[in-house]
């Protein structure tokens, strides 16, 4: 079963030095699902050392998910769908 998750990360393109961190939701069926989407996430940096190389990763509970569908048919910026079909940023990046 499909759920959205939460993940907290590090902003590209920020210029030397600076970090920056946002939230994204993805839809998916699993970890792997989510982490295959986060590899061709545009305005995410991906680092190659460990620490840095997986984003923090939540679930959202079911309460959570129907808000965050709300938001998103609200804003307009992006239909449902195709949402849950690539990503959704809080912000703009």
């Amino acid at each position: 079963m499909s759920q959205w998750y939460k993940l907290v990360v590090q902003r590209a393109h920020m210029g030397a030095g600076r970090q920056d961190t946002t939230t994204a939701y993805i839809f998916a069926n699993n970890i792997t699902e989510v982490l295959n989407r986060y590899k061709i996430m545009p305005g995410v940096k991906r680092y190659r050392e460990e620490k840095y190389r997986f984003p923090d990763i939540f679930p959202l509970s079911d309460k959570d998910s129907q808000e965050l569908e709300k938001i998103i048919v609200q804003e307009g910026r992006l239909p449902l769908d195709k949402a849950k079909k690539s990503w959704y940023y809080k912000e703009l990046i």
